[in-house]
Order: C-alpha cells, then sequence, then structure tokens
C-alpha cells in the first residue's frame, strides 16, 4: 500500500529495498595493527595499577612507622620489582658524605654502610645530589670513558645500566635513589625517570619526617634531663651535686668525658669523682687558672 503522495509502481516493477552494507573486514595488517594498539593499552594501564599499588604499600608504610631504614629499605623493594631491576639502594648525606643506608636485592650487603664524598666527581650519587636532577647511563663502557660512572663501582657489581635520581625535599637534597640493572644495557628512558621521581619524592619525605621526629626525642630528653639537674642542684645543702654529671653525660651530650669543674678563688679543678666517662681505673685531677 502507497501513501497517498507517493506515486503508485508501475506494474511489473518491484520497489527497491535499501541498500545491505558489507560489514568492514579488516585484513591481516590492520587486526595486527589493532591488536598491538590493545596490547600497547593493556600494558600501559597494567603499569599504571601496579605503581598506584606500590606508592600505596609505600604511603600505608609511611603513615604507620617511622622507622627510617624501615621505610626506605621498603622503597627500595618495591623500586627494585617495580623497575624489573636487580638492584636497588638509597645514599644519605652525612656531613660532607654520602652513606648507603638502604638497599635490596643484589650485593646489598656490599652497598650497607659505604661511604663516598659528596666531591666524587665520578659516582652516580654524589652528581646527582650536586646537580640536583635525574641521571641515567646505559652504556657503562662509554659510561667510563667519559667519566659519568666509577669504573670500580662498575666492575665490583656488574652494572649495565644505572638511573640515580635525587631525594630532594624543596630544593634541599638528603640523599639519592639508585636503581642498577645487572643484565641489560639501554635499560632506562625517560619513562622511567618520571617514575622513579615518584619514589624519590616519598623517601624524602620519609627521611625528612623521620629526622624530624628523632630531633624532637632528642629536644624532650633534653628537656627531661634539665629538669632532673635543675632537681639536683635546688636541693637541700649537702647534696651530692656531682650526681648531675652521669645525667648531663647520658641526655646533653654525645661525648665520652664529662667533668664538672668546681672554681675555687682563681681556678677551676676537677678530680675522679666530678668526671664521667674516663677510662676505667684512671685518675684525672685538673686545675686551671681562670682566665686561661
Amino acid at each position: 500500500m502507497t501513501r497517498p503522495d507517493e506515486p503508485a509502481p508501475r506494474r511489473g516493477t518491484k520497489r527497491r529495498s535499501a541498500p545491505h552494507r558489507k560489514p568492514v573486514v579488516q585484513t591481516g595488517p590492520a587486526k595486527a595493527l589493532a591488536r598491538g594498539e590493545h596490547n600497547r593499552l593493556l600494558l600501559i594501564e597494567r603499569a599504571g595499577r601496579e605503581l598506584a599499588e606500590a606508592l600505596g604499600r609505600v604511603a600505608l608504610a609511611m603513615n604507620a612507622t617511622l622507622d627510617l631504614p624501615e621505610l626506605l629499605n621498603l622503597i627500595c623493594r618495591e623500586s627494585a620489582s617495580l623497575f624489573q631491576v636487580q638492584t636497588a639502594f638509597v645514599w644519605l648525606i652525612e656531613g660532607a658524605d654520602l652513606f648507603g643506608f638502604a638497599a635490596y636485592g643484589e650485593g646489598r650487603e656490599q652497598w650497607l654502610g659505604r661511604r663516598v664524598p659528596l666531591s666524587d666527581p665520578v659516582t652516580l650519587g654524589p652528581r646527582v645530589i650536586r646537580e640536583k636532577r635525574p641521571i641515567f647511563v646505559n652504556d657503562m663502557a662509554a659510561g667510563i670513558r667519559s667519566n659519568e660512572v666509577n669504573a670500580d663501582l662498575v666492575r665490583m657489581f656488574h652494572i649495565r645500566s644505572i638511573l640515580g635520581m635525587p631525594l630532594l625535599k624543596g630544593e634541599r637534597a638528603v640523599g639519592a635513589l639508585i636503581l642498577i640493572d645487572t643484565q641489560q644495557a639501554g635499560r632506562f628512558d625517560d619513562r622511567h625517570v618520571q617514575t622513579a621521581r615518584l619514589f624519590a619524592s616519598h623517601a624524602a619525605t620519609a627521611v625528612d619526617n623521620a629526622r624530624l621526629f628523632e630531633e624532637t626525642l632528642r629536644r624532650l630528653a633534653e628537656l627531661e634531663a634539665v629538669n632532673r639537674i635543675s632537681v639536683v642542684l635546688r636541693s637541700a645543702p649537702g647534696t651530692n651535686t656531682f650526681a648531675i654529671i652521669p645525667e648531663y653525660k647520658t641526655n646533653l651530650t654525645d661525648t665520652n668525658w664529662v667533668a664538672l669543674l668546681v672554681q675555687s678563688n682563681r681556678f677551676l679543678s676537677g678530680t675522679n669523682e666530678t668526671f664521667c666517662g674516663r677510662p676505667p681505673g684512671s685518675n684525672v685531677f685538673i686545675r686551671v687558672r681562670v682566665g686561661n
């Protein structure tokens, strides 16, 4: 049946039906390309999920404890696992040196406790701290020739690729995170730098928080010691004032010996009972003219 405004079809003719669209069939190369893109997106999604999970574990640990060795060893372990490298370790600044504070993986015992001067021109840790930027070296032979890496450490720890990241709290460097691949050259690129930067940020925060906590505890111990010493000094006549010396040595100083010198006329003098920390069996007598 036709609509009123539609001309009637002629006899013996058939109404044309809508054209049938054939489904698009991908050729072999197109299929491979689509499959490759799909796999690439899956890998990106998986890497992002693994990174989020690793950083989540680190964040939980940072909220649960201020134990610095435990936190930095966890960061080393998570870094090695995420980047699929054989070694990760953390240098911390101690005075004019870098100190091997935490490590995970191959050569851990050799890294722990190792010291290098901050002025070392070729070791990667000092370099990334001085320059306050990440550095990776993928060709050890070329790196040794150009003094980008320490040849002795490369041979000792069988380094094939290395990535160094400074631990920065604002503009202040507190150490460095080092990732080492002992199996594959050409291992690192700018994508690894961006991910390592997140771990370095967590490590720097952990160091800063732990040191702040340690400083707070030290100040509290000093305040308690001062209060106890004040009680002794205000005590009734006849109390042994020299009893404050062990308290002073234990809580207020990091020295080996502490002495209380008593002024008499123009001299300060000290004897065995006014010293704490002297070698066993030694006799001590000091007499100093006031003003010397």
